[in-house]
């Protein structure tokens, strides 16, 4: 599975068949921000003087991965990180449904269409294979608990969720200032490449720089 798609299982709210509404204002970022990992994990991008950089332009072979490749492509010039990240997150949100879509081909997830207020359709999508999501949480237990240094896509997602707020979904209040003191760790740990740990740390600083910058332009006065 791409980090992508963990991060969209990990968004989902098996029980009620959508998102959690705690992250409703921050999803798309981190789903913008798994995508670029995604293409920097296939050696397609990397970061100079803090501009998003293309190094390969052939087929990842994979359509989701592609179609983001030819839109960071259609720049005429390089753009910053944080603004590709805004752009991504702004061109998901017309997606979202077929991401999901993409997971039920996959044989991931199943889909009802539920009737709400007796008059709104609304499709709901649930695990069909809980074993995988299952699988995640033994993952980061087993980092978080037990100190168990993670692969490199597990602490991108760790770091996803912390940027995003998905931590306390996952994570009872008085846990939470561990969890997130442990990924700040992981994240600044020798035991992964710098020039790995820099991207994520740089995705991730773009992630809430955003959030910060949109929290601020809701409370500003008139």
């Amino acid at each position: 599975m791409l980090l992508s798609e963990k991060f969209l299982l990990m968004l989902l709210d098996e029980y009620k068949g959508k998102r959690y509404s705690a992250v409703q204002a921050t999803k798309d970022l981190g789903l913008a921000g798994a995508m670029i990992l995604d293409l920097y994990f296939k050696g397609k991008l990397a970061i100079y003087r803090k501009r998003l950089r293309i190094l390969d332009y052939n087929t990842c072979g994979d359509p989701y991965l592609d179609m983001i490749l030819v839109f960071l492509n259609s720049s005429k010039k390089p753009q910053k990180l944080k603004r590709w990240v805004e752009k991504l997150s702004r061109f998901f949100k017309q997606y979202y449904t077929s991401f999901f879509r993409r997971l039920e081909n996959n044989g991931f997830l199943i889909s009802e269409i539920k009737t709400i207020l007796r008059i709104f359709k609304a499709q709901r999508f649930y695990l069909a294979k809980p074993e995988v999501k299952q699988s995640l949480l033994e993952q980061i237990k087993n980092v978080l608990i037990y100190d168990m240094n993670p692969g490199i896509e597990l602490l991108s997602l760790l770091s996803l969720m912390k940027a995003c707020r998905l931590i306390k979904v996952y994570f009872i209040r008085k846990y939470r200032k561990y969890v997130k003191r442990r990924i700040k760790e992981l994240l600044h740990s020798s035991y992964y490449a710098p020039e790995t740990r820099e991207m994520i740390l740089s995705v991730i600083k773009a992630i809430e720089d955003i959030i910060i910058s949109r929290s601020t332009a809701a409370v500003a006065p008139f």
